[in-house]
């Protein structure tokens, strides 16, 4: 539920905040990296720090999630958060990335794109984070993973059960790279998962480049953001009625350019879109 507070007859909204609707593990050592940071460790079996998503060769990782049948209205995506790494950076140096949502397909290339391409470059921050890429050698600081994030607006809409893949590769300053860590498992090479690789084809990846089918497919290291799309569109604060509360929710919304209170779908924000609330809350549910 929104929190509200009143004051000198004026409202004011608490910021609404994405939830993460997917997201796989990176950290295997909290606590136990370089310096006290973090570690993303190679484990049991695996050899691979990470894979190429080099965008001038080009190389794309990609891997797929499903979103939940039970999550029976789908979600809405606005952003996307990605690990990647360029060994012996010690600075943010990514410079671009793409990004190419694919709804189905046994790989990307048999899906159908639903947002994105492989060829524009849509990054909209980078951030070096406080977990480094490692073996497990004490002091290893050549692989610090860096944060890229891609803002989808207006926010698209995935259906329930269905499977998405998302493809990407970047670009960046530093000589070696970008690469892109698998998701890691302490007691395991990797977490399983659908990764593949665009070298001339999609290939499954794997965390051992020696005996590649020794070990699982991998899962990749990305995060979706987002909401649960409520089935019932006025029902703004999401608790089964329709009341006064709704429409403080979404003037809340409306005042942080929230997904949400962008009513019309047009990636504008104005009186339209109250119209277009106030119709839906007319209609009832």
């Amino acid at each position: 539920m929104k929190k509200f507070c009143f004051a000198m007859g004026l409202l004011a909204a608490a910021p609404l905040m994405a939830q993460v609707l997917h997201e796989r593990p990176i950290i295997t050592d909290a606590g136990l990296g370089p310096g006290g940071a973090d570690a993303s460790r190679i484990c049991l079996g695996g050899n691979i720090f990470g894979h190429s998503i080099l965008g001038t060769i080009p190389f794309r990782v990609a891997d797929k999630f499903t979103v939940p049948a039970s999550d029976t209205a789908g979600w809405d995506v606005n952003e996307v958060c990605i690990y990647t790494y360029q060994t012996g950076a010690t600075a943010a140096s990514i410079t671009g990335a793409t990004l190419n949502i694919i709804e189905g397909g046994a790989d990307p290339s048999l899906g159908t794109s639903v947002w994105g391409d492989d060829s524009t470059n849509v990054m909209s921050s980078v951030a070096m984070t406080n977990i480094y890429r490692t073996n497990g050698i004490p002091g290893d600081t050549l692989r610090r993973l860096q944060l890229v994030k891609i803002t989808i607006s207006p926010a698209l809409h995935l259906d329930a059960g269905k499977d998405y893949w998302l493809s990407f590769n970047m670009t960046g300053t530093v000589a070696s790279g970008p690469w892109h860590p698998p998701s890691t498992d302490p007691t395991i090479a990797c977490l399983p998962g659908n990764a593949m690789q665009w070298n001339a084809g999609w290939l499954p990846i794997h965390s051992d480049n020696l005996v590649p089918f020794a070990t699982p497919q991998c899962a990749s290291t990305f995060v979706v953001k987002g909401e649960k799309t409520s089935a019932c569109y006025p029902d703004c604060e999401g608790d089964g009625d329709l009341d006064v509360f709704d429409y403080l929710c979404f003037l809340g919304a409306y005042a942080n350019q929230d997904p949400y209170a962008d009513c019309e779908g047009d990636g504008d924000w104005d009186v339209f879109d109250f119209l277009c609330f106030q119709g839906k809350y007319s209609s009832g549910c």
